[in-house]
């Protein structure tokens, strides 16, 4: 479980839809978590998947270990993986 303001998951074992932005090493990812809450400002970026609607919130990077991951929900369209990493770069800069 997350504390303050972090992004939590749901249900008994807080899951939480994830992208892949990069695997590091053999046992981490760095991921940005998927919400189907939109808002509209600079850390959440619009997305559709399977014809829904959904944001990706680029503020709550994180690496987390890849036994978290328990399946694999869809592939997001590349023009999205694209803006989604290109607002997480500049959300560093």
């Amino acid at each position: 479980m997350n504390v303050g303001y972090e992004i939590d998951g749901k249900h008994g074992q807080f899951e939480r839809p994830a992208l892949v932005i990069k695997r590091l090493g053999k046992y981490n990812a760095l991921v940005v978590p998927l919400t189907p809450t939109l808002k509209n400002d600079d850390y959440f970026v619009a997305y559709e998947l399977q014809g829904k609607k959904k944001a990706a919130n680029v503020a709550q990077v994180r690496v987390v270990d890849v036994r978290r991951f328990q399946r694999k929900l869809g592939m997001m369209p590349e023009t999205a993986f694209d803006e989604i990493k290109k607002r997480l770069i500049s959300l560093i800069e």
